[in-house]
């Protein structure tokens, strides 16, 4: 029997990469097939399904594609250009360094032009501890794609001296693997032949069926796989003990395939009917009803995700997906998904839009953000008096009175150390039994809309929050028996017991002060002047309206706010896009969230690479100057690697030009007992998402640091 071929690296890791990058490159230009027959994931097993997502590629959808914003943004202007010569420098120059292979900057280019006009399927499974990916590429049988495959795969898998993509006869097929030309007719179902990844051809798509990746600790849990271990160990003697159970010696791999097929017998066994396909599992089933009631969706993708365990799936693909950057904050718990069982979601255009639908299955009660959520929603044509010179907002429709459940899975949500202070202020506040019952009826009276916006003053700028109130009246009692108490306590704290506020008492560092009539509220100072932050531009404030209480960065905001709530001139209005978008959505969303495109930091970083092109070539040139052993010098270490120097960089794009294609973003989310599910139209991904980012340093040093907007 041939031996087994050793030798390739493990894939995992380095496709994943691949993969990400092919969407990243792909977002919103892709487009799926509605026909689960013609669906590639006809070609791919059901059993042990945990994550699947197809697109057909622009080819299927060219005239919806040619409609859209992001398309414009792309073909209209020199960004699409701009972006293509950035990569393709930049890929050319890391795989100057990283690689002496035959793998070019071109062939990656082409194959991601591959993926976005014909498309790709991605399916990963898990079973019994062993987790392997099929990878589809439709119209994937032309020697030039295949050829050119061959060489990423060597690049990324890594095979030693001497082996070659040989095919052996399996089930009438050609099944590829890097094996040694020695032994080319190693026979179907060879120890050997199942050791790494494997490739065919099938109905003319390509299928790379990547692993396996055996987690020792999961299979050495597993009853059948133990008995195989004892009954292996009976058989080699106690002598040979110690080494056989060692992971490292095999054993355990080796015991689990013995109770399992061969990985391309399992993918052939659904192609050839023997066991279900992935095009009838039920969650990729309701993928495709994803988006059916949104008039004018043109359907352009599916995903899924399904939980292995019955449990969270968020948690799950987390531990498989390891980033290896420290996250302080888990997001996904905050908002309440980390426990639902299933994910699936659809994408494609409408109009000028990219339409994403998502639905998070409930597996539980709902936590967190989404634990706040009302049900019963809000109507769309009745929206909080936001002011019309207002940026971003987010509208939402909140379960009465706070959920300690929900308020304790929130904290998490501390990502800067700038919330430090607030929070341990508020835990001191509400430590006290008697602040929290005071806070919790000023919080009960409260109506369950909710608004928050990114407001824009004469002086300054800052969030403006707007909550419903049913009994103005009440809530001001509510409100002034909440400050006097919360007054007393900040004075006990800061002076100690006793401490009484007479006129010639010493004036304390925080305090809730009642502004002047005709307003109806309070501001937060520091009369003694030790808290810096508060000035006279940043005097957080609550101020009473007809019918919303408002929470803004100082009593000018506030009083803006009120303003637009007592003149209707005064108040922002859906228009274009926006009214477009809220057609579409469904109704009586639990949560509506509208982005302004001055807020996107695409155009930005879209019009800045021409000098990003240059400031990544500084950096590479210091990395190669710090590589060369010899001390050839930069220069000299790049002609020996036969780099070209840069060409004229494309002509760079206005980011003023890029801005007005771009138009408010829209994002909808409902919730019932079925699950939660957010539905966003947006000329971008991500596009109205208010990020910033600068640059420090040059050459090796240079970093890129990212953070919310917060000011104009």
């Amino acid at each position: 029997m041939p031996r087994p071929e050793r030798g390739l690296r493990a894939p995992s890791s380095s496709l994943r990469i691949v993969l990400a990058c092919g969407l990243l490159a792909t977002a919103g230009a892709t487009a799926a097939q509605d026909a689960p027959g013609r669906s590639p994931s006809r070609l791919a097993p059901a059993q042990g399904l945990t994550f699947y997502l197809e697109y057909d590629g622009l080819d299927a959808h060219a005239e919806a594609w040619k409609g859209t914003a992001a398309r414009e943004v792309l073909n209209g202007t020199p960004a699409g250009a701009l972006m293509t010569e950035f990569a393709r420098g930049g890929l050319d120059r890391l795989l100057k360094v990283a690689t002496t292979g035959p793998l070019t900057a071109a062939d990656l280019m082409a194959f991601e032009d591959q993926l976005v006009h014909r498309g790709f399927a991605v399916a990963s499974y898990e079973n019994r501890g062993v987790s392997r990916t099929v990878f589809i590429l439709p119209r994937g049988e032309d020697p030039e794609a295949l050829g050119r495959f061959h060489r990423i795969l060597r690049f990324l898998l890594k095979p030693e001296d001497g082996m070659e993509p040989i095919a052996t006869r399996t089930r009438g097929r050609d099944v590829y693997a890097f094996r040694r030309p020695q032994v080319p007719d190693a026979p179907a179902g060879d120890e050997g032949a199942d050791e790494g990844p494997t490739w065919w051809i099938e109905d003319g798509s390509l299928i790379f069926l990547g692993g396996p990746n055996v987690d020792y600790e999961k299979v050495s849990q597993d009853p059948d796989v133990l008995k195989k271990i004892r009954d292996a160990l009976e058989k080699k003697g106690a002598d040979d003990a110690v080494d056989a159970i060692d992971p490292h010696a095999g054993l355990l791999k080796k015991a689990l395939a013995a109770l399992e097929k061969k990985g391309p017998d399992v993918v052939l066994d659904a192609i050839e009917g023997k066991t279900p396909k992935a095009s009838s599992h039920p969650g990729l089933a309701a993928a495709r009803e994803q988006g059916r009631d949104l008039a004018g969706f043109v359907p352009a993708g599916l995903f899924l995700f399904e939980s292995v365990t019955g449990g969270g799936v968020v948690a799950e693909q987390r531990a498989r997906f390891a980033t290896p950057f420290p996250v302080d904050a888990d997001v996904a718990d905050a908002a309440g998904l980390g426990r639902s069982g299933r994910v699936v979601g659809r994408w494609g255009f409408r109009g000028k839009a990219l339409l994403t639908d998502v639905r998070f299955e409930a597996n539980g009660p709902w936590s967190g953000m989404a634990g706040m959520l009302d049900s019963a929603g809000l109507r769309k044509d009745r929206l909080p008096p936001i002011h019309r010179g207002s940026g971003a907002f987010a509208v939402g429709s909140f379960r009465r009175g706070l959920d300690p459940e929900s308020l304790a899975v929130l904290r998490v949500m501390k990502l800067t150390a700038g919330a430090a202070w607030y929070l341990e202020v508020a835990d001191r506040v509400l430590a006290d039994p008697e602040n929290r019952r005071l806070v919790a009826a000023v919080v009960d009276r409260l109506g369950p809309t909710g608004c928050v916006y990114n407001a824009v003053g004469e002086r300054a700028a800052g969030v403006t929050l707007l909550m419903s109130d049913r009994d103005v009246a009440a809530l001001d009692q509510a409100l002034g028996t909440a400050v006097a108490r919360l007054n007393a306590f900040f004075r006990e704290e800061e002076f100690g017991p006793g401490d009484l506020a007479k006129p010639d008492a010493r004036p304390p560092a925080l305090a809730l002060e009642r502004l002047p009539a005709p307003d109806r509220g309070y501001r937060l100072t520091s009369p003694s002047g030790r808290i810096p932050w508060i000035t006279e531009l940043a005097q957080p404030t609550i101020l009473l309206g007809e019918a919303f209480a408002v929470v803004a960065f100082n009593p000018d905001l506030a009083r803006a706010a009120v303003t637009a709530e007592l003149q209707p001139a005064a108040r922002w209005e859906p228009s274009g896009a926006v009214v477009e978008a809220l057609k579409v959505l469904p109704s009586n969303p639990s949560l509506l969230i509208v982005g302004a495109p001055r807020d996107s930091p695409w155009p930005d970083l879209i019009a800045d690479l021409s000098d990003a092109c240059g400031d990544f070539s500084t950096t590479l040139d210091g990395i190669l100057q710090m590589a060369d052993p010899a001390g050839v010098g930069n220069s000299g270490l790049l002609t020996l690697l036969g780099t070209r120097e840069p060409s004229a960089p494309a002509p760079s794009p206005k980011a003023d030009d890029l801005r007005r294609l771009l138009f408010p973003s829209v994002l909808a989310a409902t919730i019932d007992d079925r699950g939660l599910r957010i539905t966003s139209l947006e000329a971008l991904p991500f596009a109205c998402l208010p990020v910033t980012y600068e640059t420090e340093g040059t050459g090796p040093a240079m970093t890129m640091k990212f953070g919310l907007k917060s000011k104009r």
